[in-house]
């Protein structure tokens, strides 16, 4: 009896369909690989925005609930000053016993006292910086001020260099005040934050603060009309 062997084909890449799979391979990694840098900056951008809504909102936190009876903090605030564009101060506002206030609770002046008050700073880091500050002015039907136009630069006609974020016992509310002012709080106010890329796409992102205590982020810039 005989037997026969059949011998298999067996099937395998080419050479050249080699070459073009490790071709489209490598194109795939430098794509990747070169969009990582900006996505990772994005990603630290955004965080860092929520940082600065959660710096905010702990301001918020510490204003409203603070035992002023028996202490002598009076509230708590984030100070922004548009030549300081790295950071945001949150600090604590000490009593002022002229203020009378009919619960007889007492409040802070809502001015940070730099060097006698205590305060925590908040640093973006050396990518990250404050772009635009706007603030939406009370009793003016909506008008906007902005510290600095589209472009960037400063803007001239700015009402303001300073804003402070106010919270006071026992209101959540958001008292938004503009340079020295202690007495017509603002509609509400946007933090712009950008990288040093801020013409490429997503590198603008804000923080948005509301005279009713609402604060919340966007992946937006500050709108400046």
């Amino acid at each position: 009896m005989f037997f026969s062997i059949k011998k298999r084909k067996v099937e395998a890449f080419t050479l050249i369909e080699l070459l073009i799979s490790i071709g489209i391979i490598t194109m795939m990694s430098m794509i990747m690989f070169y969009k990582y840098p900006d996505s990772a900056v994005r990603v630290n951008l955004a965080n860092t925005t929520y940082k600065l809504a959660y710096f905010i909102k702990e301001a918020q936190l510490r204003g409203s609930s603070v035992d002023s009876s028996s202490g002598t903090i009076g509230g708590y605030g984030v100070y922004l000053y548009n030549n300081n564009k790295d950071r945001a101060v949150m600090w604590a506002d000490n009593v002022d016993s002229s203020i009378v206030t009919y619960s007889g609770i007492g409040i802070g002046n809502s001015l940070y006292d730099i060097g006698t008050e205590a305060s925590t700073t908040m640093l973006f880091g050396t990518n990250f910086y404050i772009s635009n500050i706007c603030v939406t002015i009370s009793g003016t039907n909506g008008t906007i001020s902005c510290s600095n136009d589209v472009n960037g630069n400063v803007n001239p006609s700015a009402l303001f260099s300073i804003i402070r974020i106010v919270f006071v016992r026992p209101n959540p509310q958001a008292m938004i005040y503009i340079n020295g002012n202690t007495s017509n709080p603002e509609d509400n106010a946007c933090i712009e934050l950008s990288t040093k890329d801020n013409w490429l796409p997503g590198h603008k992102r804000s923080v948005h603060v509301f005279n009713s205590g609402v604060v919340y982020t966007s992946s937006a810039p500050c709108s400046t009309n």
